[in-house]
């Protein structure tokens, strides 16, 4: 595997690295648990009381960010532990499409899906009450379609033209094309920049705008009905946002710059580049802090873990009393979650 200005860019500090590694560590940790349970307690539990497109919208989040940390975040801490590509060639063109495919596109649509979705429910509540997790998953996978076609022409150029300079860049610690041999259609470095700016722009204007329209529809549709303002998936949508923002506009405005010329250190790219997976390991604490049916599912099941535990080691050393009581702890504490 061909490496890309070792000697420039590889971090031989070894502080910088292992927290680079520890935070990567993290971020897969966190995805992988989080967003199985969330797929698990929107899908065979049901326990999360939201509108079904917006859970359809949920799990759509859950699945792409699984993908990103499965062929992102993953080789990508591999990358730093091992101080170069030990993947494999396959690998390496899989982490490079799919990171700009997922990470760079599909994250970003997805999210301004989620908050078009809640605008919509909240300015017209009776037509969309009829909204079914199929209408959810129709407008998903609608936005995956659209995703994939914005970055069609670079999948083409990458395996018909570019195929061969696929290399390992020591700048992010992953894989990379090379956009600059002869080879390389006219139109293709004009068309990642264009792209990259295009649909960041459009996209962090857009979830301001929808935010701010969001949060003022829904105060005069409950000033309406003269009823308090749920603030439960409100709130969930809008911290969701808050927490894609944070991740992604410093990158965004780093990378802009670097485009236009401007010069950054390795560490600064490094730090920023891996603040965006922040992103991916956020939606489960999110959904955690603002769903309250969400929160009685974790206390229920970790309730049910621990009773289960208890009850296998006081089994082995005859201790029925201590099992009787978690048993009915745990018991007393459940709750249907067919019907949340």
């Amino acid at each position: 595997m061909k490496t890309d200005n070792k000697t420039l860019y590889e971090i031989t500090n070894d502080t910088e690295r292992s927290f680079l590694i520890i935070w990567g560590i993290i971020v897969a940790l966190s995805s992988l648990v989080g967003d199985i349970i969330i797929l698990l307690a929107t899908g065979k539990y049901r326990a999360i009381r939201m509108h079904k497109a917006i859970i359809a919208v949920m799990q759509h989040l859950a699945v792409n960010d699984l993908i990103l940390t499965i062929f992102k975040v993953i080789p990508g801490t591999v990358s730093l532990i091992t101080n170069r590509w030990v993947l494999g060639t396959v690998m390496c063109h899989l982490e490079e499409n799919i990171s700009w495919l997922c990470h760079g596109t599909v994250t970003l649509f997805l999210t301004a899906g989620l908050t078009t979705v809640k605008f919509v429910i909240v300015t017209y509540p009776l037509r969309t009450n009829a909204w079914s997790t199929r209408a959810g998953h129709v407008i998903c996978i609608g936005l995956w379609l659209f995703s994939f076609a914005w970055y069609a022409p670079i999948l083409i150029a990458n395996m018909a033209y570019l195929r061969d300079t696929i290399h390992f860049s020591y700048r992010i610690y992953n894989c990379n094309y090379d956009p600059f041999v002869e080879q390389a259609p006219g139109w293709y470095t004009p068309y990642l920049k264009y792209r990259f700016l295009t649909v960041s722009l459009f996209t962090y204007a857009f979830l301001i705008g929808t935010s701010l329209l969001l949060v003022v529809k829904a105060k005069k549709s409950a000033g309406k009905s003269k009823k308090s303002l749920k603030w439960q998936g409100l709130m969930a949508v809008l911290l969701t946002v808050l927490v894609f923002l944070l991740s992604f506009l410093p990158w965004t405005v780093v990378y802009t710059a670097w485009l236009a010329g401007a010069k950054f250190s390795n560490l600064t790219f490094q730090t920023l580049l891996q603040l965006t997976n922040l992103n991916i390991m956020a939606n489960f604490l999110v959904y955690a802090l603002t769903i309250r049916s969400f929160r009685i599912f974790l206390k229920q099941k970790i309730l049910f873990m621990v009773g289960k535990k208890i009850q296998r080691g006081a089994s082995s050393s005859s201790q029925p009393s201590m099992v009787t009581a978690v048993t009915e702890a745990t018991g007393s504490k459940t709750v249907d979650t067919k019907e949340l």
